[in-house]
């Protein structure tokens, strides 16, 4: 019998940061503040962290760009894709190729909505949404992230994890995809993953877990608890763990007292 994962009722995991690796910090940098607008919350020392939404994306020197002009989404590029949305897609497209993003076929239909990949300089993709109900930025300006997908090789597994790991629930499922309310954020696992993170891979999520009590989260008993739902824990620092999922996708975990 496989061990059960350690109950950690009174603890909450929420998404709050996105963090990207690039190679040309200086102009990612530039693209992400002037190209897309987001708004700069702080920077210094080859970081930068932008604030459009609830998740902020934090910009980090020391990734590893592409000589394409955009790295493939799951094997061979980045295993993450995350979207940026906005009220009127036509428009923001047509405004934004003017400020040189550089956009990746054209726009396609959803139920949800609609969407098109762009890349920025180190050839990271995203996708830009526009979907009913999800208000964009003043003067039709990119917002978020509020969905963030992952390619993964076995669904089945994967699907299994999230839920004991961080205890987000499935709020609809098919044949090759998952998604979850991961505490407001839109998180979806999509079937076509190598069951392994590329070498290259850019992105990873940066999870607050906050304690229900008046007592401070119990980094032990986090740590556990991960372990037993099938994580693997790659690094442990005060107040901070890395830990990976069954095919290795990292997260970071931060406690907050």
């Amino acid at each position: 019998m496989s061990a059960q994962p350690a109950a950690v009722p009174t603890m909450t995991a929420v998404p709050r940061r996105l963090l990207l690796c690039v190679e040309e910090f200086e102009t990612c940098f530039q693209f992400y503040r002037n190209a897309l607008e987001l708004p700069l919350s702080d920077s210094q020392n080859g970081r930068a962290c932008f604030q459009a939404g609830r998740l902020a994306l934090e910009l980090l020197e020391g990734g590893k760009g592409t000589t394409e002009l955009v790295k493939p989404w799951g094997p061979g590029g980045n295993a993450f894709l995350a979207a940026l949305h906005v009220n009127d897609l036509d428009a923001a497209v047509a405004a934004l190729t003017t400020a040189g993003v550089y956009f990746v076929g054209r726009s396609e239909t959803a139920p949800w909505g609609r969407f098109v990949s762009f890349a920025d300089p180190d050839g990271n993709r995203w996708q830009l949404v526009a979907v009913p109900g999800w208000a964009g930025r003043p003067g039709n300006r990119p917002a978020g992230p509020r969905f963030v997908a992952l390619r993964c090789a076995d669904l089945t597994a994967q699907a299994g994890f999230y839920p004991r790991a961080f205890g987000w629930p499935i709020v609809g499922r098919d044949a090759r995809s998952v998604l979850f309310d991961a505490a407001g954020l839109a998180f979806e696992l999509v079937a076509g993953g190598s069951g392994q993170p590329s070498p290259g891979e850019a992105f990873t999520l940066s999870l607050e877990v906050r304690s229900a009590t008046a007592e401070p989260p119990d980094l032990s008993a986090w740590r556990e608890h991960l372990l037993a739902a099938g994580g693997t824990l790659i690094e442990a620092a005060a107040g901070r763990l890395l830990v990976a999922d069954p095919e290795g996708h990292a997260w970071q975990i931060i406690l907050s007292s």
